[in-house]
């Protein structure tokens, strides 16, 4: 029967193995190849221990004897623990010494393994604790590279606020020489204004003097034109009033007649040579009794009386000049429908109306019967001759004109003479012509009962409706009513009451109005 050799571990033995195991266990900084020695040699030490510890109960417990057959087997167990039993007397302090040696190192073995475990983890930490500090040395080195360019930038900046203050107590020194100079120019300038002021007002002064002058010189002007006119009306009239003279001598009693005479030669000629006035020789010896003179012009005698009066009432030529550049745009239409034919200004007057449309460059004839009223026109380049309306018109031919214009001239005419000069308008008008009439609007009760009467020779007021009436029995087609000419009122003081509102539309009612009709 063979027989189990168990081998024997001594205490030196396991002594020797643990110092040598714990002397590879611990280095002061294990490195990753210690380390592993030391874990295999506490591999090593595991597998001594459990070896130990299977045969720490050596002597206390029998074999198995598998090998044997089963009497043989049994027999062998029974002496197996008889012989045990025996020898645990001897076995047993061993056994016991065995367990708490074993048990001993392998809280020994714990303690090592935590301890190097712990040795470790400081070794790493104390690895992580200088790897920080080189870090904070390093960090601490750029700190302090860094503060010495701080530094350095200080002492360059200490230097530049030293040279700034140098500049600026240099700057402030110049300031005060310029505030020095400058307060010395406010003086200067404070003199220079007030000098300026005294001359201003004394220019001021000047131009006032000035533009009381030039008012006076504007007005003495007006008053020497309006004299030299008053002056040629005189003249006229003076020629006027010697020919009414001479007329009322008897033919018998009057001396023959001289046309060459230069004292009749200066009374009835023109300025421009055309005999203004004639007169019928009386056979001398004649049985007839005494008669006036035939003078073609006496009916004219108050010619200068309306020259005056048409200053005096009408307005300057400016004003008039102003009121009727309304009618200027109805022109230019009928002339754009009409290429060719004159415009005829009935009554032209002082030629005001003439001029504006001269100045628009449209062709414009105006007939009057005033002799100082056609001399006046005809001193200012307008083409003007004396005629009446009715003679003039008749003696055109059909659509010959472009318009027909009459300002403040039909209110001086019978109604059979308006009646004739609608048509004969109407008759030498061409299509697309445009006729226009101005008269006072008697709708302004002070016109229709008070100033329209300021005119001895208007025979009595026409109203709107009547003149309208006269165009449209005419076949005048898009007749219209232009009021013009409000009368100057006082400033709107808000809405006015009923009554107020009655006075408005009769007392502060246009002036004047324009009938328009067109020949289509």
């Amino acid at each position: 029967m063979a027989h189990h050799t168990i081998p024997i571990t001594t205490v030196d033995d396991i002594k020797a193995h643990m110092e040598s195991t714990y002397s590879h266990a611990t280095p002061s900084h294990p490195t990753g190849a210690e380390a592993s020695d030391s874990c295999i040699a506490f591999q090593t030490m595991e597998a001594d221990l459990t070896f130990a510890h299977q045969n720490a109960d050596v002597g206390t417990r029998s074999l198995s004897m598998q090998r044997f057959p089963w009497p043989v087997r049994w027999l062998a167990r029974l002496t197996g623990r008889m012989v045990l039993f025996l020898s645990s007397v001897f076995t047993f302090q061993q056994s016991q010494f065995n367990r708490s040696l074993v048990n001993t190192t392998k809280r020994l073995i714990g303690i090592i393994r935590n301890t190097e475990k712990t040795i470790t983890d400081q070794s790493q930490r104390s690895l992580n604790h200088q790897e920080h500090l080189v870090a904070l040395e390093k960090h601490l080195a750029a700190l302090q590279k860094k503060t010495d360019n701080q530094t350095k930038q200080i002492q360059m900046l200490e230097e530049k606020e030293e040279h700034l203050k140098k500049r600026q107590n240099t700057y402030e020194n110049r300031l005060a020489d310029q505030e020095n100079q400058s307060q010395i120019q406010k003086e200067a300038v404070q003199v220079q204004n007030a000098v300026i002021k005294d001359q201003q007002k004394q220019l001021t002064q000047y131009e006032q003097i000035i533009t009381s002058h030039s008012q006076e010189l504007s007005q003495n002007q007006k008053l020497i034109s309006t004299l030299t006119q008053d002056v040629s009306d005189l003249r006229t009239a003076l020629i006027l009033q010697q020919n009414q003279k001479n007329s009322i001598i008897p033919c018998h009693e009057k001396k023959p007649f001289q046309p060459n005479s230069t004292q009749v030669m200066e009374t009835v000629t023109h300025r421009h040579g055309e005999k203004i006035l004639q007169t019928d020789d009386v056979p001398s010896g004649s049985s007839k009794s005494p008669v006036m003179l035939q003078i073609p012009g006496y009916h004219h005698q108050l010619d200068l009386f309306y020259a005056t009066f048409t200053n005096r009432f009408r307005g300057t030529r400016e004003l008039i000049k102003k009121r009727t550049r309304v009618y200027i745009p109805i022109l230019l239409k009928a002339v754009a429908e009409n290429k060719k034919g004159d415009i005829l200004d009935i009554g032209c007057g002082r030629g005001e109306w003439l001029e504006l449309m001269q100045e628009h460059h449209l062709n414009g004839v105006g007939i009057d019967l005033n002799e100082i009223m056609i001399q006046r026109c005809v001193d200012n380049g307008l083409s003007v001759k004396k005629q009446d309306a009715l003679s003039c018109l008749r003696g055109l031919e059909d659509e010959s004109l472009r318009a027909i214009t009459g300002f403040h001239i039909i209110e001086h005419l019978p109604f059979d003479v308006l009646l004739e000069l609608f048509a004969q308008c109407r008759r030498v008008l061409k299509t697309g012509g445009v006729v226009i009439f101005e008269t006072p609007n008697p709708g302004n009760i002070l016109v229709g009962s008070h100033t329209f009467y300021s005119d001895p020779s208007h025979r009595n007021p026409l109203p709107p409706e009547l003149v309208k009436y006269l165009a449209e029995i005419h076949d005048f087609k898009r007749i219209e009513i232009l009021h013009l000419n409000p009368p100057e009122t006082a400033e709107d003081t808000g809405e006015p009451s009923p009554l107020g509102k009655l006075y408005d539309l009769h007392f502060n009612w246009p002036m004047d109005y324009a009938v328009i009709g067109w020949k289509e």
